[in-house]
């Protein structure tokens, strides 16, 4: 895991670290035989002042060097190894903005085995892997079993300023040193990122799926193509465990062209007194008495009425709108509510979208060659949420994968495409939802998740408790609204 800012330009200032929990049980691991803490890779950009956004370098563990000077203090990070050890390794994409990253290793293969911190069968023989900001993953490095040059090899991270057209590369290095081996310490990169190109054939994981070449090259591995290594229960119960779905368009840099205002009250201590600044979409519950076996198997025994918030009043038609974005659901074990991201524009970034408070699964990911909107996917769509007319019309739905899905908690939405999530609906809070670029994130391209809580009736246990805390109570400080935190 890692923690970080969410305060202006704190995050891109440094404001983060590495978080690693080890599991309480010690179970015998196959997958590797050295986890050591120093195996740590965390990445981000470097720019020059907070107000100043040209991106000057990339570091490693928060070491770099300034491609093309030759004043520097700093030294590349140096990872110590030992031959014929498998080595596991954390990597963490702690960017700031739209700059994915790339790393790979000189003249070694590795094994991914985990994303976002939750298992995945093991993707073996990748020569590569892109990480966006946000996003986790543990690898497995393939050791050598005895030295094959002098001086240690290089693990190579490379990137864009603009991903898109792919223009405005950056990159940098760290060693991997085994025994013996040496350490040019006059090493610097060059500002054309000589050497940073790849042989085929690659092998890599989580390309950024902003052109359609990359989506259907082959040797590419999307998230939709990943396997959790633990099944997810009733997530698979299509017909019965799903509450609803609710279609997400990237209009700009909004939700649905709901831009966020973040409210003085915080959204978990809320009372309900205040639902005239929220906009969104607010679930009921529905509880419905089974007779009898039969009737269980065309009636949901919970199931939920979803209806949108009428907007604040100096909202106009047709323009974004300044308001609380809340998706209200019902708190339900072993239920799941389903949320479509839809990336309308074929031009934009490959937004990376978070989700706090948990997990989601991803069980559909798709790519069109042209720009799309919220209509188009829901049409596609349609009816597609009842398991009897999904069954008879997969090829006519957006395709899901119901078999070990995997769990992520950022995940990438490819440029005129869409990705389908499911979230359990048994962790109650107030969860943000939002886009891990930076300067979006503080632009309103957020909303909140609620799961249970005072707009529910107490009985079902839906309320959350709050301890002591004050409900309805404004904070001393109002946030900033969005227009002026993307100024800090």
């Amino acid at each position: 895991y890692w923690y970080h800012s969410h305060v202006g330009s704190q995050r891109t200032d440094g404001a983060y670290g590495a978080l690693i929990i080890r599991p309480k049980k010690i179970i015998p691991e196959t997958r590797f035989e050295r986890d050591d803490t120093d195996k740590l890779i965390i990445l981000q950009e470097w720019y020059d002042s907070p107000s100043d956004k040209t991106i000057k370098s990339l570091l490693i563990n928060g070491n770099g060097r300034v491609s093309g000077s030759t004043d520097f203090k700093t030294e590349y990070t140096v990872y110590t190894v030992e031959y014929g050890k498998k080595y596991l390794f954390r990597v963490i994409g702690a960017i700031s903005e739209d700059v994915p990253l790339r790393l790979s290793i000189d003249d070694h293969k590795f094994t991914a085995i985990a994303a976002d911190s939750q298992d995945i069968h093991p993707v073996e023989n990748l020569t590569d892997l892109w990480i966006a900001g946000g996003e986790r993953f543990h690898i497995v490095v393939q050791p050598k079993e005895n030295i094959a040059q002098e001086m240690a090899y290089k693990i190579r991270v490379f990137g864009y300023s603009n991903p898109n057209t792919r223009t405005g590369e950056f990159c940098t290095i760290a060693w991997l040193k085994y025994p013996g081996q040496k350490i040019d310490k006059n090493y610097v990169t060059n500002s054309a990122c000589t050497g940073f190109e790849l042989t085929s054939p690659q092998r890599t994981l989580n390309p950024i799926p902003n052109s359609n070449s990359e989506w259907e090259k082959p040797g590419n591995i999307f998230i939709k193509d990943l396997k959790a290594l633990v099944p997810r229960p009733t997530i698979e119960f299509f017909g019965q465990s799903l509450l609803n779905t609710q279609y997400i368009e990237f209009e700009g840099i909004t939700f649905n062209n709901l831009v966020m205002d973040y409210s003085r009250v915080p959204f978990l201590l809320q009372n309900g007194n205040n639902e005239e600044l929220q906009c969104g979409v607010s679930c009921n519950i529905n509880v419905t008495k089974i007779s009898n076996a039969s009737y269980a198997d065309t009636h949901k025994y919970i199931s939920t009425h979803c209806v949108e918030k009428s907007k604040p009043t100096d909202c106009e038609d047709g323009k974004p709108c300044l308001c609380e974005h809340v998706i209200q659901q019902p708190s339900v074990d072993g239920y799941w509510t389903e949320i479509v991201l839809i990336n309308n524009d074929i031009s934009a970034p490959a937004h990376p979208i978070h989700q706090h408070g948990g997990w989601f699964w991803v069980v559909g990911m798709g790519k069109f060659p042209y720009s799309i909107n919220r209509t188009f996917i829901m049409e596609k769509d349609e009816g597609c949420n009842n398991v009897s007319y999904y069954n008879a019309n997969k090829e006519n739905c957006l395709h899901r994968n119901l078999d070990l899905p995997p769990a992520k908690d950022t995940i990438q939405v490819p440029p005129g495409g869409y990705v389908i999530l499911r979230t359990s609906l048994d962790n109650k809070g107030a969860w943000l939802f939002h886009c891990h670029i930076n300067k979006h994130v503080l632009g309103g391209m957020a909303m909140i998740l609620q799961v249970g809580g005072p707009r529910y009736v107490k009985e079902g246990g839906q309320p959350w408790c709050t301890g002591e805390l004050v409900t309805d109570q404004n904070c001393p400080t109002k946030p900033l609204p969005p227009s002026a935190m993307t100024r800090n």
